[in-house]
């Protein structure tokens, strides 16, 4: 091989990969999932779901997250993989933040996003984001409560009481 060659492989392969990039791929496909789920279009986000997902994104019963959809760290285990996913889902009253896996498969030699997985992932993301708020609350009104009771004592001192 010659000089030139040599140089073009070691671009290639510094510059792409040369088609290895698997996690960049999976990333890209989990990407392109969200975005055009979040956009609500299902008949493209159902063109990244896999074959054998018996949940399927759809307009009835469109659970997209409404806020900020973030990927992180890719982890590849042979035909499967994960991309670590983070949303900032906002509703009428408040937001919070969910972590979740978007789990994805390779079926026919394509990445695919395989929702039953994800799905159950998501509602894992959903309940430990709602046990964090329902502590933080509780942590909350107890603080309140102290406080309350402290004054409630000051008042008393100040006025003699008993306690």
């Amino acid at each position: 091989m010659n000089t030139r060659g040599l140089i073009s492989l070691g671009v290639c392969a510094l510059v792409s990969g040369c088609g290895g990039d698997e996690a960049g791929e999976v990333k890209r496909i989990a990407e392109a999932f969200w975005n055009a789920t979040k956009a609500g279009d299902i008949e493209l986000a159902q063109t990244y779901v896999s074959e054998s997902s018996m949940f399927q994104p759809n307009t009835e019963d469109n659970d997209a997250p409404p806020g900020d959809v973030r990927l992180g760290a890719v982890e590849l285990d042979g035909d499967e993989a994960t991309v670590e996913t983070a949303v900032t889902k906002v509703d009428d009253e408040n937001a919070f933040d969910m972590e979740f896996q978007t789990v994805l498969v390779l079926e026919n030699g394509e990445w695919k996003v395989e929702m039953d997985k994800t799905t159950g992932s998501m509602m894992q993301g959903a309940f430990a984001a709602m046990a964090e708020a329902m502590g933080s609350a509780m942590e909350g009104m107890a603080e309140g409560m102290a406080d309350a009771f402290k004054e409630g004592f000051k008042e008393m001192d100040a006025k003699g009481g008993k306690r």
